[in-house]
């Protein structure tokens, strides 16, 4: 389980010992942000778009890649059918979602091309704030 920025960090080294990644997108945007999910005084702050959980999210996909590891996400993220696109686009190989859930990221996901979906996510990466990740956000038809 990727779920601290420590292990998102390390992911390189992490690909020598493991079989897969899965990244625990809750706990880590928790972690990174330094905001407990739980606590509703400071939740409303942030949004899931925060360019250093993506960058983080990015760089463990990228050692899953290069290693030929299995890379899967869980949490909010990949529930949400504005994002879940965008993880497939970067790499995530699975989504981990309530069921409810599925067909609304399936029909986004189906809207456009995967290298749709690639280009869109790495405009994301150079995104320097959550506004600009909002902007690129409201570009996709």
């Amino acid at each position: 389980m990727m779920e601290t920025p420590a292990a998102g960090l390390m992911a390189d080294a992490l690909a020598h010992e493991v079989d897969f990644f899965s990244i625990g997108a809750n706990d880590l945007y928790q972690y990174t942000m330094a905001v407990d999910r739980t606590n509703t005084r400071v939740t409303g702050m942030f949004g899931m778009l925060e360019p250093a959980v993506w960058r983080l999210i990015e760089r463990v996909i990228r050692a899953g890649v290069e290693h030929g590891k299995l890379v899967a996400l869980c949490g909010e993220l990949a529930a949400d059918p504005r994002i879940g696109p965008l993880l497939v686009g970067l790499g995530v190989q699975e989504l981990s979602m309530s069921p409810p859930a599925i067909l609304n990221v399936k029909a986004a996901l189906h809207k456009h091309t995967l290298e749709y979906w690639r280009q869109l996510s790495h405009e994301l990466l150079e995104a320097e704030t959550a506004a600009d990740m909002e902007c690129i956000l409201q570009s996709i038809t």
